[in-house]
């Protein structure tokens, strides 16, 4: 039983190397692609340096102590991790109880001038809803990363007038660089076309694992009347989508962001 838990470890723990090495030469460097790479790294140590690790530990008490507190610390995080995850994939999805006048795009990468494959689901959801509700606004919102040629709005733009979206229904936010601002400019640029969130209502559309976030942040940002769309994620990169966001849904709420 030993030897199949210590090998089952192991295979675990190629999986996750192969995981991050693969995506990584994609051009995916992120916590969502690092994280995997150093679990992996620390769960071949854990395996491979059992009699090694057992001779330092023997050596002195305070470095046993150390070692329990360390354990425990991993244990409580996995446990966090784990809820995190639950949550993302029961969350409730509540509906707006009228038209919205808005419809929100969130940005994501892209891969030159072209949505990447997360950003295109998103828009693909996004022209759904855009033919339900003829008489929405469409406020496309991303700017411009530092390995991107172009703004994610842009990039959104035209590929919302690529499958049939009149321009004039298209808002574009090209200064926000995190989800925060994606929320923060979007109100701002409503504005300007006599749309206030405060007031009107608005369905605002991301991936499905990051709506528990954007929830958050909206109702920070003043939001009063919205509801959320979750485009589904590649199934390749949802668990390193959803270990990203548990570190994004973490740091902003230790920054206070909501």
């Amino acid at each position: 039983m030993a030897r199949f838990c210590r090998w089952s470890v192991v295979l675990l723990a190629a999986l996750l190397l192969l995981d991050a090495a693969v995506l990584m030469a994609m051009g995916q460097l992120n916590v969502g692609t690092i994280g995997p790479l150093f679990l992996g790294a620390g769960l071949l140590w854990l395996v491979l340096g059992v009699e090694a690790r057992r001779q330092w530990l023997a050596a002195a008490p305070w470095r046993r102590c150390c070692w329990r507190l360390l354990v425990g610390a991993a244990a409580v995080w996995l446990v966090s991790l784990l809820y995190f995850f639950m949550l993302l994939a029961w969350q409730p999805r509540p509906s707006l109880s009228q038209p919205p006048s808005a419809l929100i795009v969130l940005g994501s990468g892209l891969q030159g001038t072209k949505p990447g494959p997360m950003l295109r689901l998103r828009l693909e959801s996004a022209q759904e809803l855009a033919a339900k509700f003829p008489q929405a606004k469409l406020l496309v919102s991303g700017g411009q990363g530092w390995s991107e040629e172009i703004s994610e709005a842009e990039a959104m733009r035209r590929w919302l007038r690529a499958h049939g979206v009149d321009a004039t229904r298209i808002v574009p936010e090209a200064a926000s660089s995190s989800t925060e601002e994606n929320l923060l400019f979007s109100r701002q640029a409503l504005l300007q076309v006599g749309i206030d969130v405060a007031r009107d209502p608005v369905l605002i559309i991301t991936s499905d694992f990051h709506t528990v976030r954007s929830k958050g942040l909206a109702s920070a940002q003043g939001y009063r009347h919205f509801a959320l769309a979750g485009a589904p994620t590649p199934w390749h990169i949802r668990g390193n989508a959803w270990f990203r966001e548990y570190f994004a849904t973490a740091s902003s709420w230790l920054l206070g962001e909501y």
